[in-house]
């Protein structure tokens, strides 16, 4: 077996076929264990794009980036804030690329404007445009 390899101030990014980029990590450092084909990733910032449009972006303490998948998973603590201006944080959030899912599990809050909904997971396309909330719902308006 190969020893994992730590890379201090590291990327990753994929891109689609017209060689726009699709989304990007950044980390502190990333570990790459090819045994287990996957990147462990610290303080992780992250963004997502739609045909050159940036549509989300994102920071956590620490991810997973599965080479064989594409999916990644954040935790301890995600915050991501999308180009339609709604904001969610969670404990864990992971991005599911074959079903193009996002899905936030552990203390969701997402916010737009004055409007501000909890949930125990929430599940959306990469834009956070269409949304659904599942279990231990509550909203908020601020007036």
């Amino acid at each position: 077996t190969v020893p994992p390899v730590r890379i201090d101030q590291g990327r990753i990014s994929g891109a689609d076929p017209a060689a726009r980029v699709q989304w990007e990590l950044r980390a502190a450092a990333l570990v790459v264990d090819a045994g287990r084909q996957q990147v462990q990733l610290e303080r992780v910032e992250g963004k997502f794009y739609e045909r050159g449009t940036l549509l989300i972006t994102f920071t956590a303490p620490r991810g997973v980036f599965r080479m064989a998948t594409r999916d990644i998973l954040l935790s301890g603590g995600v915050r991501a804030r999308a180009a339609s201006r709604r904001q969610v944080a969670a404990e864990r959030m992971q991005w599911s690329a074959a079903r193009r899912l996002l899905i936030a599990t552990g203390h969701v809050r997402l916010v737009q404007d004055r409007v501000t909904m909890r949930a125990d997971r929430l599940e959306s396309d990469i834009g956070l445009r269409k949304t659904r909330l599942m279990g231990n719902i509550t909203v908020t308006v601020r007036e």
